[in-house]
């Protein structure tokens, strides 16, 4: 079945797959086979009197919440299946977003990113990561820090370090950060670590004037 959803041969194989899949896949299995073709922008005709879509957002739509068309999906699957599309929506936005501020330049190979992961045991989240390499078509090798395992991952997963939201709850959590980490300040360089492993906005350097400055108010009360 896995080959079917990558065949390069035509995309009317994919499609029929993915229908097949729809109508008679065990549920639990379902989202493994759909997310192999959430990133594929191949055009499909699926309606003759219709504008062609891609495989991406055709495989969307037969996962639509309340589509009687196909078989009822049970609540607690379809609850991840929604979230996994909605991961998968924020995705694409993100990529549209790097493309048209053209944030791509920034992210060549040592950049610290974070980069979104998942595995069978931890549900997708945001790491930090080092840029490995960087691949054609938007593609990035990636170092994660905290567990030291190497992945490829696209544009619309990696983003810079203070751009961190909630997967699956982008636009929720937008309301929620202290500040709105601008692009250039990644070029720049601004944010990162001093020699002091400070962050250096509104810090003084000087650590021995920092603690007196610190406890100048308590020696004044002491000395009365």
């Amino acid at each position: 079945m896995e080959q079917m959803l990558v065949h390069p041969d035509s995309p009317f194989i994919i499609g029929v797959g993915l229908l097949y899949l729809r109508y008679a896949a065990d549920p639990n299995v379902l989202w493994s086979y759909f997310k192999l073709v959430m990133d594929n922008e191949t055009e499909i005709q699926v309606e003759q009197r219709r504008p062609p879509t891609t495989i991406a957002k055709f495989a969307r739509s037969l996962l639509e919440p309340g589509n009687r068309q196909f078989p009822r999906v049970p609540a607690r699957i379809d609850e991840t299946i929604q979230k996994n599309l909605r991961v998968e929506e924020e995705k694409e936005r993100r990529k549209e977003r790097h493309l048209s501020r053209g944030n791509d330049r920034y992210f060549t190979r040592g950049a610290e990113v974070i980069g979104l992961y998942e595995d069978e045991e931890n549900p997708i989240e945001w790491y930090n990561a080092i840029i490995m390499e960087v691949l054609p078509d938007f593609r990035y090798t990636v170092k994660y820090t905290e567990y030291g395992n190497v992945e490829t991952i696209g544009l619309g997963e990696i983003d810079f370090p203070d751009k961190r939201t909630t997967v699956g709850n982008e636009e929720a959590s937008k309301g929620h950060r202290k500040r709105d980490y601008h692009e250039a300040d990644y070029q720049r360089g601004h944010g990162r670590s001093n020699d002091n492993g400070r962050r250096g906005y509104g810090r003084n350097s000087d650590g021995d004037s920092r603690k007196k400055y610190d406890r100048g108010y308590d020696d004044k009360r002491r000395r009365y």
